[in-house]
């Protein structure tokens, strides 16, 4: 996959998170993730939760308007899954490489 400089909505990141079998991920209620830029500044980003199986998930972020979601470098991804209650699991760290756009 390919993210790239200056990515716009509608442009959008999709995530397909999987999990072991002890985990029911349709009753995930709410999905962000913590970003972590180029240069080390840091965000919160909010998923749109789309299809689920008790073993995958598809997560969706759709990008700002104005570009500024995504600048070159290496982005990490710190995704939270939340199951309601107070439950709430994390991911393993995710990195993209953002290119620039040419």
């Amino acid at each position: 996959m390919t993210l790239y400089a200056g990515a716009a909505d509608p442009e959008s990141l999709r995530v397909t998170v999987t999990g072991p079998v002890t985990l029911d991920l349709t009753t995930v209620v709410g999905a962000e993730a913590t970003v972590i830029k180029p240069g080390g500044s840091t965000a919160t980003w909010d998923f749109v939760l789309g299809a689920a199986t008790a073993t995958s998930l598809v997560l969706t972020r759709v990008f700002d308007a104005g570009g500024g979601d995504v600048a070159s470098g290496v982005l990490r991804l710190l995704l939270r899954l939340d199951f309601g209650g107070g439950v709430v699991r994390r991911t393993a760290p995710v990195s993209f490489t953002v290119t620039a756009y040419s």
